[in-house]
């Protein structure tokens, strides 16, 4: 049988980091940085934990050289660990972000760690906006149809 995995990072303004895992047409996974940013209200035990991001899933995608421990610590780090211990106030924020992760960068070290872009260097996509020599009119929207 073949696999096709299909993952889309997205961050929102260096605040919140986004993942989606598919893999042929079933959605694996799951990842928000901040659950609460968008919303007006602390969520419930259950809104949050529906979530609850699930790394292990990504296992058979990392590269040699990179594990799973290091995967939850960067996906964990901030919030969720805020959340897991506790310290998070009435409203569902952090207490203290001991300076906060920036989510673009936290999005590069995980295209890093995943190896997305084929190397051992540092994934170079997130800086795709900031080029000055891509042509952005120039994309072409494709639509996927059965």
């Amino acid at each position: 049988m073949m696999y096709c995995y299909s993952l889309a990072l997205i961050v929102h303004d260096s605040d919140v980091f986004f993942y989606d895992l598919s893999c042929s047409g079933e959605h694996l996974d799951a990842y928000n940085s901040f659950p609460p940013y968008f919303g007006q209200k602390r969520f419930s035990q259950e809104a949050v934990e529906s979530q609850r991001h699930k790394p292990d899933v990504l296992g058979p995608l990392l590269p040699p050289g990179s594990s799973l421990d290091t995967l939850r610590t960067l996906l964990n780090a901030d919030w969720w660990d805020a959340y897991d211990s506790d310290s998070v106030d009435e409203n569902g924020m952090p207490v203290d972000l001991r300076g906060g992760v920036a989510e673009d960068d936290r999005m590069t070290q995980f295209g890093t760690l995943l190896r997305l872009h084929g190397d051992a260097g540092e994934y170079p996509f997130a800086a795709w906006r900031d080029a000055k020599t891509i042509d952005w009119q120039g994309f072409v929207a494709l639509r996927f149809s059965r």
